[in-house]
């Protein structure tokens, strides 16, 4: 079987994505939720780790680390949104281009805009560094 590598890049990628719009639409404010979910991504990124091979190469690193980045979104996304809570004991929001959340009530601060964009951006980055790396 021929495995190709772009496809399993792009898998990884959406995989990342999907989550992510998953807790920008506030599904995973349940730490039951985010376990699940964790679980699933550790899972994937393990076969990431299980099929690396010279035939998952590219040019820019190697196709199989890209199913490490729903694990790096997930986990991220579990550490900066637990300090969120300890710090203001609240779920951080997360809404389009704009300053309020009217379904929660509240301003959308800087930290919430943390909390959703910078483990999307660590989750798509990351899997970039393996071949700095090597």
């Amino acid at each position: 079987m021929k495995i190709i590598p772009s496809i399993i890049a792009n898998v990884g990628l959406a995989l990342t994505i999907i989550i992510a719009l998953a807790g920008i639409d506030k599904r995973l404010r349940s730490d039951r939720t985010l376990l699940f979910v964790g679980v699933i991504a550790l899972t994937i990124g393990i076969v990431g780790f299980l099929i690396r091979s010279e035939s998952t190469g590219m040019a820019r690193g190697n196709a199989a680390d890209f199913l490490f980045g729903p694990f790096i979104y997930v986990l991220s996304y579990g550490l900066l949104r637990k300090l969120y809570k300890s710090i203001y004991n609240v779920e951080p929001t997360y809404v389009w281009l704009s300053g309020y959340d009217a379904e929660d009530k509240r301003d959308v601060n800087f930290l919430d805009k943390v909390v959703y964009v910078l483990p999307l951006l660590l989750g798509m980055v990351l899997p970039f560094i393996g071949k700095i790396i090597e």
